[in-house]
């Protein structure tokens, strides 16, 4: 009731006001509305009034067509903002259909989705995904292809073309697609494969290439170990590894050594050489530099058996001593076993009963328990040992306790030592 009252008030003082406006601009105007037309002798508060009534309608009128363009702008963002959300929601689907195995309703489901993709790029890279899962690759290359046609510097396109040419077995084909990407920006993922594919081709200078790309991208931890086994595969490639080559190709390999000297299979491969031209204290050198490089028992054990054939069991046993320093922990405990190893090899009988009296005191001093597979073979050893040694009957308690599972090691008993008579004489020692 009051809001009609208030209304009513409104109109009636508008009104009022209008009269008043009128009656106060009595005199009369001429309004020219065009050149040749004119309203003579009109009221000038009609005027005034008239005016004003027609920047209301202009001002309403461009009111009402603002409102009409954003309830428009709305009505499109509301439905575009629901076209994605189910878009989103159809790619949840077949993106679920793949990962239940069920490849043929996402290959369905993609296809649906590519007619709504303008680009096409997404469904395309799915549906191969989804024919690749189900054993389809030549289809899925087909998919690919198409959409390389239609998209030839995207990115994904080019990678997903990759890797189903590997996957194919199409290993030129692949590096093509990443040499593609690679020339559009620097990308370590694919820099590294198309390294380690044009490798696998021979192709190692454009393998250097690639390696060089990988660590413009970022940082490479395996760069400087990658870039000398390619120079080195390059060395050989390119070198000749006849009889007639020999000389030249080992003086080459000996510069290369000297530049790269942790290129493992560059050192391997000239230790090679070196030992079967006879020069047997070279190759033991270059087997021993090898097994620093690497860490590798292995390497180490070869280069103190070189050493034992050129009859320098001092430099067998130094090399030996040389290798376990850089170890701790278990490992130490693993390195002198195979110390052990060398010194009876070497007939050191005394020096094997101390470091085998010594064991469980170097476990001690590296604060760790000894593993059952290291005590095992301290065992093995230490009957290995006794049994060379005469010691017969301490020998069977070991094979003994070895039988049974039982690899605890004991600390040696201090017995006084036996008549000479009682005491069989060791047979020769060989390598154990």
């Amino acid at each position: 009731m009051f809001s009609k009252l208030l209304k009513i008030i409104i109109i009636i003082a508008v009104v009022a006001i209008a009269v008043l406006i009128i009656l106060q601009n009595s005199i009369g105007v001429d309004v020219s509305i065009t050149k040749d037309y004119k309203i003579e002798n009109i009221n000038l508060g009609v005027v005034l009034i008239s005016t004003f009534i027609l920047g209301v309608l202009f001002a309403s009128l461009f009111a009402v067509y603002f409102s009409l363009v954003n309830f428009v702008r709305r009505k499109k963002v509301e439905y575009e903002k629901k076209q994605k959300e189910n878009f989103i929601k159809t790619v949840l689907e077949a993106r679920e259909a793949y990962a239940e195995g069920n490849w043929a309703q996402a290959k369905s489901i993609w296809q649906s989705l590519r007619k709504k993709d303008s680009s096409g790029i997404l469904a395309n890279v799915e549906i191969s995904k989804a024919l690749e899962a189900d054993n389809n690759l030549k289809e899925a290359l087909s998919v690919i292809d198409k959409a390389r046609t239609s998209s030839p510097k995207n990115i994904e396109v080019l990678f997903r073309a990759a890797e189903l040419n590997l996957a194919n077995g199409n290993k030129t084909a692949a590096l093509d697609n990443l040499a593609l990407i690679l020339a559009q920006k620097s990308n370590q993922k694919s820099a590294i494969l198309a390294r380690d594919l044009s490798e696998d081709l021979n192709r190692f200078e454009d393998a250097l290439e690639y390696n060089e790309k990988a660590i413009e991208a970022d940082s490479l931890k395996d760069y400087q170990e990658v870039k000398e086994r390619l120079e080195y595969k390059k060395l050989l490639a390119n070198s000749d590894l006849t009889e007639t080559g020999r000389e030249s190709f080992t003086k080459a390999l000996t510069k290369f050594v000297k530049k790269h000297s942790k290129c493992t299979d560059a050192i391997l491969k000239l230790a090679e050489i070196e030992h079967s031209g006879g020069n047997t204290d070279r190759a033991a050198e270059l087997l021993y530099k090898a097994s620093q490089v690497t860490n590798s028992s292995e390497l180490w054990h070869e280069a103190v058996g070189l050493w034992i054939e050129a009859n320098s069991p001092d430099r067998a046993i130094a090399t030996a001593k040389s290798a376990i320093k850089s170890t701790k922990g278990v490992d130490r405990l693993k390195t002198e076993l195979d110390y052990i190893r060398v010194l009876i090899t070497l007939n050191k009988n005394e020096d094997v009963e101390k470091s085998l009296c010594g064991f469980l005191d170097l476990a001690e001093k590296e604060e760790v328990e000894v593993p059952s597979e290291v005590s095992k073979e301290y065992l093995i050893l230490k009957g290995l040992y006794l049994n060379r040694s005469g010691e017969y009957k301490e020998s069977a308690r070991i094979w003994k306790k070895l039988s049974n599972s039982d690899f605890k090691v004991e600390a040696c008993s201090k017995e006084a030592p036996k008549e000479d008579g009682e005491k069989a004489p060791a047979p020769r020692l060989s390598t154990p």
